[in-house]
């Protein structure tokens, strides 16, 4: 059977270390499976196609307090680890969209009651509570002026952390703070500052020989160049939430209409608007949260081609480890 998302060593390692655990109940040996599984319970539907990637993150929350069962539960023998995991995931993703479906009937029913009273003629459910925008630990931020300077700090000092690494990664680790390839990858950890906000800053931390604080500020203020792209977006998904709100209005008008004439303009409205919604959708989830290597050569206050460069020795690099195959096997 095929292994999502991870190689068959690599599977073969994480289902040793689960057996491990059940007969040692170790502490530290628990976190580390807790964090993998975590990943694993967030990429597999999206790898198998049985969920949209915006549904990942929440299907997650919907699994995390069943982690501790998971591990428990598990039988060595026919499958391993990661074919058992693949197999509840598909059950209960069935039970997800059930929940998620069950939810959506609510809001409908909310919305179609008498005592439901928008704000504005603009009828929303978004307006419940205001968004929330997050930050890297709290830290504040700097001017994004001084982001060249705090760079230059980053590299200079190497900071050994507390945090705990993975002995496959002690290889990569040495591989990294060799040379110029520490330089290189705080230079792509800038191209998308806010991808590592909430999982990955102690990992990366501890790989790179930073300082967690000083890298939680470096991100934070790289992040502010982000602003302009971010409020497109938040534009953008509200462009999406106003034609999904005119599909429920069309829906609930085909249910009430007797009119054969009107039930069929309004059949071709919906299909316009269904169309209009799904291209949308399309475009919203292509817009990346990233820096251009220009903008990020302009902010460090270097050439463009030592961004290009640098992303594409770390992918080379990263690629050697990742998938098990030598450098020289990169196309």
């Amino acid at each position: 059977m095929a292994l999502y998302p991870m190689s068959e060593a690599a599977s073969l390692e994480l289902t040793r270390r689960v057996v491990t655990y059940q007969h040692t109940g170790d502490p530290a040996l628990h976190a580390e499976l807790k964090g993998e599984i975590m990943e694993l319970l967030y990429t597999i539907p999206s790898t198998l196609r049985i969920l949209d990637s915006e549904d990942c993150c929440e299907f997650l929350f919907y699994c995390l307090s069943a982690i501790d069962n998971l591990i428990a539960g598990y039988e060595e023998g026919k499958l391993s680890f990661v074919g058992f995991l693949t197999e509840v995931v598909r059950r209960r993703v069935r039970y997800f969209l059930c929940e998620k479906q069950k939810n959506e009937q609510k809001l409908r029913l909310l919305h179609q009651s008498e005592y439901f009273f928008p704000e504005t003629d603009d009828i929303g459910f978004e307006s419940a509570e205001p968004p929330i925008i997050y930050t890297f630990k709290g830290l504040p931020t700097v001017n994004i002026a001084s982001l060249p300077s705090l760079f230059a700090e980053l590299l200079r000092k190497r900071t050994p952390s507390t945090y705990p690494i993975r002995k496959e990664l002690e290889e990569l680790k040495t591989v990294l703070t060799k040379g110029v390839n520490r330089r290189r990858m705080l230079i792509i950890l800038t191209i998308t500052p806010s991808l590592y906000a909430h999982h990955l800053l102690e990992e990366l931390s501890s790989l790179l020989l930073f300082d967690l604080t000083d890298l939680c500020r470096y991100l934070n203020t790289a992040s502010l160049a982000l602003h302009s792209k971010e409020t497109i977006k938040q534009d953008f998904e509200q462009t999406c939430t106003r034609h999904f709100r005119r599909l429920l209005e069309i829906e609930q008008a085909l249910e009430d209409e007797s009119d054969e004439v009107k039930k069929r303009q309004l059949i071709a409205l919906r299909d316009w608007t269904q169309e209009k919604y799904r291209k949308k959708i399309a475009k919203l989830r292509s817009m990346e949260q990233s820096l251009s290597h220009r903008q990020v050569g302009e902010l460090l206050h270097i050439p463009k081609g030592t961004v290009s460069s640098s992303v594409f020795h770390i992918k080379k690099l990263l690629y050697s480890y990742i998938d098990e195959r030598g450098v020289n096997d990169y196309p």
